[in-house]
């Protein structure tokens, strides 16, 4: 026998279905208990959201506001696109898209567009009290590009060398490749002008 067909009984629905509503609408008494305005949709999808993603506060220390993309504020996510950190403006010091510590320093010869030079360089050059050589490069031992004092840091030279064992380091353990950069630190010949700095040759 062939069911009789009827527009569902929801209040503006012209949907024809066999039952009593049709499936939107039952899907609505069923989840729901109840059949809800476009109005009432929106805003429990929204409560839904709002549970799965709970609002959260800027990650920066000390700031209240409510976060908005990559877990900061409008406030600092603007100065963080703008300026390459979320820090004040005035201190000559951030971090840029790479994870470098940045100093402001216009008079330096390896100075950026921005004036700004990377402090893990001129931590180096201080130690060895003369700039580097365009055929040096600086390396983190520990690989935390944020962490420049000098017990962390290694010259290498020629630039080829560097690469290299960035390398090594895809295909080793930190820990063995740590190793290994200690012990050539320790038995090549320091040729580092004015001080006793570990220069890889």
């Amino acid at each position: 026998m062939r069911k009789t067909v009827k527009q569902c009984e929801a209040v503006g629905c012209e949907k024809l279905t066999h039952g009593t509503y049709c499936s939107n609408h039952y899907r609505h008494v069923q989840v729901y208990g109840k059949i809800l305005t476009r109005t009432e949709v929106l805003a429990q999808a929204r409560e839904e959201r709002r549970k799965k993603n709970p609002p959260k506060k800027c990650s920066v220390v000390g700031c209240s506001a409510w976060a908005k993309m990559r877990r900061l504020c409008p406030k600092h996510y603007v100065r963080l696109m703008r300026h390459g950190s979320t820090d004040s403006l005035h201190t000559g010091r951030r971090l840029n898209d790479q994870g470098y510590v940045m100093l402001k320093d216009w008079a330096h010869p390896r100075t950026g567009a921005n004036g700004y030079v990377r402090e893990h360089d001129v931590v180096m050059e201080g130690y060895l009290r003369r700039y580097l050589k365009d055929d040096e490069r600086v390396h983190h031992i520990n690989g935390d590009r944020a962490d420049n004092e000098v017990q962390n840091l290694v010259l290498f030279s020629p630039p080829g060398k560097h690469t290299s064992y960035h390398q090594y380091l895809r295909w080793n353990s930190p820990e063995k490749a740590e190793k290994i950069l200690r012990e050539m630190m320790t038995t090549q010949i320091e040729k580092a002008v004015g001080g006793s700095r570990r220069n890889v040759k």
